[in-house]
């Protein structure tokens, strides 16, 4: 299994479950006579320790979240496809052709992410969104006093 691009994860889990399954089989319901399950280590797995974000980190991400790239991409004639994108509030033609819609959306976006291109920020992702929309909601936008 671990040949043919199946983690090591996954080997282990789908051997622990046919080992129960066969389990039950030769204990319970006596159905064969030995579990052949018997490779010692086969369920064992040892993933690494994942990364865990920085403090830094966790708020840059906060702080990307919502935020997209203001632009489209367009389909040309030969079947190629060409950016257009805003900066500085003027809207743009990326020099070069694309030969995919993904290629196209992917500059786009590296180009917002760099600064090369203007972005917008969607609010109702932002820390305390909901409680001001939940607030708005109930007191009809207005307070009572």
């Amino acid at each position: 299994m671990v040949g043919n691009g199946v983690s090591v994860s996954m080997a282990a889990k789908a051997y622990r479950l046919l080992r129960a399954v066969l389990m039950t089989a030769a204990e319970e319901d006596q159905i064969i006579s030995a579990n052949p399950c018997r490779i010692r280590g086969a369920g064992d797995e040892h993933p690494e320790e994942r990364l865990v974000l920085t403090v830094a980190q966790v708020f840059e991400l906060a702080e990307r979240v919502g935020r997209r790239p203001v632009g489209n991409v367009r389909k040309v004639k030969n079947g190629a496809y060409r950016l257009r994108f805003q900066r500085h509030g003027e809207m743009r033609t990326h020099p070069e052709v694309f030969h995919s819609c993904a290629d196209a959306e992917r500059a786009l976006w590296k180009m917002g992410m760099d600064g090369r291109a203007d972005s917008t920020q969607d609010r109702r992702f932002r820390p305390g969104a909901a409680g001001d929309l939940r607030e708005s909601a109930v007191g009809g936008g207005e307070r009572a006093s």
